[in-house]
């Protein structure tokens, strides 16, 4: 008899057990090698963030769903991720559990947007996903390590009670050129962040262009910058552009770990209006770059930026990125929802052995 029911704590073991069998590690980010603690989340994680459900057949665990809930300015929307036991694929829990995860986004919690990541070569999942609405709208490029090689991942979404407009990202627009900088400033200098900068990052968080960028809101208060800059931990990067003695820019750098240790992601690239078209952007971008790939042996940087952000476009185009996706109504943006796109930079100078 198959149930499917809320995940409860001592579901722990048999989650583990699910998660690292052989298939569930091909078609998931899990690792053979995934310690029982690691599935603790499963069963631990806030419900205000995570919702997840298991299929319980004839009262032994053996596969689950999680809804990770957005926040901020993305809390219209959830990302799904699910596993079902080797033993037990092809039984018709997949969709069982899609059933009661779209049910509970639709018409518990009211989400306008659902999205996953599948592998394009996990044709029963692709099938599964369709039937449920999902479609694509591109592709992550070498963006996960599996059995020794770098694949992709086919980015899907899903909109509450309508269509995705396109289910394909469009072609790389060439009309797209990058303006002529001007003059940067003479005394611009690039550093590590500091505490001490909290003040003037935050100045420059709370301009409305660098705001509608970051994904920010204007009540943003000056404790939460200087908990971000605090808890920045070792696989987050902050470079600071200095001029006349003044932070006037920055950008971010995060390194994913485990299967996807070779990825990093600018996370943000602000710079102050009035140092805008002056270079400093590019210098910032270039840095970043400079430091994943030549330091930190990246051979995969990326960067999610608004679709109306024709400047950020124009910068990561010359700096050799592609665009792979585009993702509908994935921000609220002056009352709306707006779409957003994701560049990547595959295997760039000094990237360790991209297969």
């Amino acid at each position: 008899m198959l149930v499917i029911r809320p995940v409860r704590p001592d579901d722990l073991r048999p989650l583990w057990e699910t998660m690292v069998t052989e298939r569930a590690v091909w078609g998931t980010l899990a690792l053979p090698s995934s310690r029982l603690d690691r599935a603790r989340r499963f069963v631990e994680a806030e419900p205000e963030r995570t919702r997840r459900f298991v299929a319980e057949v004839d009262g032994r665990v053996v596969g689950s769903i999680g809804l990770t809930l957005g926040a901020g300015r993305r809390r219209h929307s959830g990302v799904i991720g699910m596993a079902v036991h080797d033993d037990f694929q092809g039984r018709g829990l997949g969709t069982a559990l899609m059933a009661a995860c779209v049910d509970l986004a639709d018409r518990w919690l009211a989400l306008e947007r659902l999205e996953l990541e599948v592998f394009p070569d996990n044709e029963p999942a692709l099938r599964l996903y369709r039937r449920f609405g999902f479609q694509e709208e591109g592709r992550l490029r070498a963006t996960v390590l599996r059995d020794g090689r770098r694949v992709d991942l086919v980015a899907m979404a899903r909109l509450r009670g309508r269509a995705l407009e396109s289910p394909e990202a469009p072609a790389r627009d060439e009309s797209v050129r990058p303006a002529p900088p001007g003059p940067p400033p003479g005394d611009l200098r690039l550093r590590a962040v500091l505490p001490e900068d909290a003040e003037a990052l935050h100045a420059l968080r709370l301009q409305p262009a660098v705001q509608c960028d970051l994904e920010l809101t204007p009540d943003l208060p000056l404790s939460e910058t200087r908990r971000w800059l605090e808890e920045l931990g070792s696989d987050e990067h902050v470079l600071v552009a200095d001029s006349g003695g003044k932070p006037v820019g920055y950008g971010q750098l995060k390194v994913f770990g485990g299967r996807l240790a070779h990825v990093g992601r600018i996370t943000a690239l602000a710079v102050d209006a009035g140092f805008r078209g002056r270079g400093v952007g590019r210098r910032l971008a270039g840095a970043l770059l400079a430091l994943g790939e030549r330091w930190l042996g990246l051979a995969r940087i990326e960067s999610e930026v608004p679709a109306d952000n024709l400047r950020a476009q124009r910068l990561l185009g010359s700096l050799g990125f592609e665009r792979e996706v585009v993702k509908q109504a994935a921000l609220i943006t002056d009352g709306r929802f707006t779409a957003t796109e994701v560049w990547a930079r595959i295997g760039g100078s000094g990237a360790r052995g991209a297969s």
